[in-house]
């Protein structure tokens, strides 16, 4: 598991320094590049005006890339394509995890897809039009998760324990006390395989049903599979079919599809 992990935080530290500098200096190399030559005094001009001390820890090597012109589209686009084969990877890899060791990889994992997904969009942006430099303006820092909730994280301790009754009651606590968290859709997908691990699968589906009623989740195609699972274990086969059928409806890009098919495939055959 750490040495998953180590992968992931590698990598998105990577991705955070190109992300970084696609956003705030790329433009400047594109401007550059396409405006008559200039002075060398000129250019060098103009540096002290950007506000270097509003990026963060990263800025300095992007700076030093821009100055050395080290860096273009193509070379950023070979690293997205370096980076999608990298979260490709590690998610295949981290699939042969037992689930309660997963969550803080898959929360690292959607970190860095979303990552990834700004960076391809600025990569992909730049052909469209050379963009006006504003050396007054300061772009927006990124948006990061906030650190899970302490009840949170003494939950998922008990997980791993295989203390399933005492984590549910440390997640129902954190739900409560932080409804509108950006955990709190996770913490009611454990609590759904807490229950089913303690074969109340009645009481699974409900939790995992309310994972559903979060608009932005990360555990929605996880939590549909689940609602199938938990239907299986029941013996309601026609309810299992039609909720195994929902994932690949509802999240065709989805790991879990073909786990789906495979669940639909033997549950058909009899």
């Amino acid at each position: 598991m750490d040495h998953y992990n180590s992968q992931i935080t590698k990598s998105s530290t990577q991705l955070q320094r190109i992300l970084w500098f696609s956003l705030i200096f790329l433009p400047i190399i594109t401007f550059w590049s396409c405006a008559p030559h200039q002075p060398v005094r000129n250019r060098d001009a103009a540096l002290p005006e950007i506000d270097v001390l509003q990026l963060k820890e990263n800025s300095d090597i992007a700076l030093r890339l821009v100055q050395e012109c080290r860096l273009s589209i193509d070379d950023l686009s070979t690293r997205v394509g370096i980076l999608e084969r990298t979260v490709a990877d590690l998610t295949a890899s981290v699939q042969t995890l037992p689930l309660a060791q997963l969550e803080e990889a898959h929360s690292q994992i959607t970190v860095l897809r979303e990552e990834l997904y700004m960076l391809r969009e600025a990569v992909e942006t730049q052909g469209a039009a050379i963009p006006t430099f504003n050396p007054a303006h300061k772009a927006p820092m990124p948006t990061k998760i906030p650190p899970a909730p302490e009840e949170y994280r003494l939950a998922m301790a008990q997980f791993q324990q295989k203390e399933w009754s005492k984590a549910i009651a440390l997640f129902d606590q954190m739900v409560v006390k932080y409804p509108e968290s950006s955990w709190a859709d996770d913490a009611w997908y454990w609590i759904g395989e807490s229950y089913a691990f303690l074969g109340d699968y009645a009481r699974a589906i409900e939790a995992f049903h309310k994972v559903l009623n979060y608009a932005n989740t990360n555990k929605g195609d996880d939590a549909q599979f689940m609602i199938g699972r938990s239907y299986v274990k029941i013996g309601d086969r026609q309810r299992a079919i039609a909720e195994f059928k929902k994932v690949e409806f509802l999240y065709p890009d989805s790991e879990y599809v073909n786990k789906a098919k495979a669940e639909l495939k033997k549950l058909q055959a009899n």
